[in-house]
């Protein structure tokens, strides 16, 4: 498994995530015609740092996780409960996770038509994270 499969993996088996987000965890894009609440996730940066040896195997990824909902009271619960899943120090799944940061976080909303309820405001809160990850071998 990959980093990003891990990643994933880590939030929706974290402490309460499934009654929060059921599988709506992706990576990129929301999928069309899939409810609310969800988590995209998205790479930002992941440099390939080069050392006099070669590759730098720990690599420090920027990742910008965005939690969606029709309401900021389940955006704050959401971010409540996947931050204590993904920043701790882990092994698994074939990757070891060093201890992640929160870089920043953003609260916004926005119109989109959402398909069970049609067009709305949807609550977008924006979290930065510095993922520190490399394969076990």
């Amino acid at each position: 498994m990959d980093m990003y499969q891990a990643l994933r993996s880590r939030l929706l088996t974290g402490d309460g995530m499934a009654a929060l987000v059921s599988n709506r965890v992706d990576w990129d894009l929301r999928p069309a015609g899939k409810p609310l609440p969800a988590i995209t996730l998205q790479v930002i940066t992941d440099p390939d740092e080069q050392t006099y040896e070669g590759p730098q195997v720990l690599r420090s990824t920027l990742v910008q996780m965005d939690i969606w909902a029709i309401d900021r009271a389940t955006t704050v619960a959401i971010k409540k409960t996947a931050l204590p899943a993904i920043l701790p120090a882990v092994r698994m799944d074939g990757i070891r996770f060093e201890q992640s940061f929160v870089n920043d976080s953003q609260d916004t909303t926005e119109t989109a038509t959402v398909s069970s309820i049609g067009t709305s405001t949807v609550f977008r809160t924006r979290v930065d994270l510095r993922v520190w990850s490399a394969p076990i071998t």
